[in-house]
């Protein structure tokens, strides 16, 4: 039931209705490919930037990882941290097997839930905040695990401003569509209702009306299409009224002269050779209005043929 309530609603949609839907449907289908593009060309840049200098510190620090020299790897670490580069968005945490802090910017590191190898993103507390980092681990023969991190809080503020930012655009480009698609519907109704009012009056007799031509757009031509079909009804019932008008002349003689005769023949015919007479000259105007009948069949049949001629053909 409720499938067919919706085609019957979908029935009820006027073409305007209908057409305007799908120009606000292409309209927000575009809107929405452009946001995600825009978005992608921006954070998405960003955050694969992110992963990959993450990697390329880990990967730096984890072959500078000694078990002979248990030093290389805090002087690497205190390199990186000292370098100026991102160092108040690095985090670098050396483990022992027990847990305990062995070099780094942290002084503890909460279990891992994931792979050693693979990024992921966790939250920490870190300069009294809560704040989300991305993270990759390993462990090394002796025991001891290396933790390489990057602080994604300057990142998710500029996430946050470009999806307000999308949001906003979303809501107006909204608003737009939803403007222009009544606007839209709006044309086209008052376009076509002009159509419909010219053919009530057309229907009514009033042959004289016509469509304003504005522009060359679609509808215009269809108004100077419809225009010149009303000229030529026009013309058409004009040359019907001339020849009504000369047939109902060519009737009226003979009649008149017919009655003329008959009337002739019952006031003053006084003998059955003046009634003959009379009665002969009656049959020669029925003769004369039977071959004018018998014309104007041949004028339909005429015209009609002509009208079969230039039909078109039926489609295959």
């Amino acid at each position: 039931m409720a499938i067919a309530s919706v085609t019957m609603a979908s029935q009820q949609w006027s073409i305007a209705a209908r057409l305007a839907a799908s120009y606000g449907l292409l309209v927000l289908l575009a809107v929405s490919i452009l946001s995600a593009v825009f978005y992608l060309s921006t954070v998405g840049v960003l955050e694969r930037g992110a992963d990959v200098k993450l990697r390329a510190t880990a990967e730096r620090l984890f072959s500078a990882y000694d078990v002979n020299q248990p030093d290389a790897i805090r002087k690497a670490i205190s390199a990186e941290l000292e370098d100026g580069i991102d160092s108040d968005k690095e985090v670098f945490v050396l483990l022992n097997a027990d847990g305990r802090v062995l070099a780094g910017n942290r002084e503890k590191w909460r279990k891992f839930g994931f792979d050693q190898g693979s990024l992921d993103t966790v939250r920490i507390k870190r300069r009294e905040q809560h704040t989300l980092v991305r993270v990759v681990w390993r462990q090394f023969a002796d025991g001891n695990r290396l933790v390489v991190a990057f602080d994604m809080q300057e990142l998710n503020a500029i996430r946050q401003l470009v999806l307000h930012a999308l949001l906003v655009g979303v809501v107006v480009a909204l608003a737009l569509v939803a403007g222009g698609t009544v606007f839209f519907r709006l044309r086209l109704e008052l376009r076509i209702g002009e159509i419909r009012r010219l053919t009530r009056d057309v229907e009514g007799g009033d042959l004289s009306r016509r469509l304003p031509v504005q522009g060359d757009d679609e509808f215009s031509r269809l108004a100077a299409d419809i225009n010149a079909m009303l000229e030529r009804i026009e013309q058409l019932m004009s040359g019907v009224r001339n020849v009504s008008n000369a047939i109902a002349h060519d009737l009226r003689t003979p009649l008149t002269r017919l009655r003329g005769h008959l009337e002739e023949a019952a006031q003053h015919a006084s003998s059955a050779a003046e009634l003959r007479a009379s009665v002969v000259d009656a049959t020669h105007g029925i003769d004369e209005l039977i071959e004018l009948f018998n014309k104007l069949l041949q004028i339909a049949e005429r015209a009609k043929q002509a009208c079969a001629d230039v039909a078109l053909p039926p489609s295959i």
